[in-house]
């Protein structure tokens, strides 16, 4: 999960954005890089930490009930393989990725 958070800071800096916010499903994470603990994942909290002072940003704990979709693409993601991936139209998997899925 704390990679999957250091992987939206840089997505947004590929996209140039600046103001945003990350949701994940692990309380614990949230909890650290919030606080800067330098817990066994300290470094990657670190690097987090040190990108995200670059935008307007916060970190939220969502559960997974309200957070599905991405828990679902994590999933998916897992399967992939290392390295990143990126799609730009239709998804690979449509059943567990919707196409219906709105950004304000």
């Amino acid at each position: 999960e704390a990679v999957a958070c250091r992987e939206a800071i840089c997505l947004v800096e590929d996209l140039l954005i600046n103001n945003f916010i990350v949701a994940s499903d692990c309380k614990q994470v949230v909890a650290d890089i919030n606080s800067g603990s330098r817990g066994k994942y300290g470094a990657i909290v670190a690097e987090i930490n040190l990108r995200s002072t670059l935008f307007q940003c916060s970190f939220s704990f969502e559960s997974r009930a309200v957070n599905y979709e991405a828990h679902s693409l994590a999933k998916y993601s897992i399967r992939r393989g290392p390295g990143r991936h990126v799609w730009l139209g239709d998804p690979h998997d449509r059943s567990c990725i919707p196409l219906s899925v709105d950004f304000e």
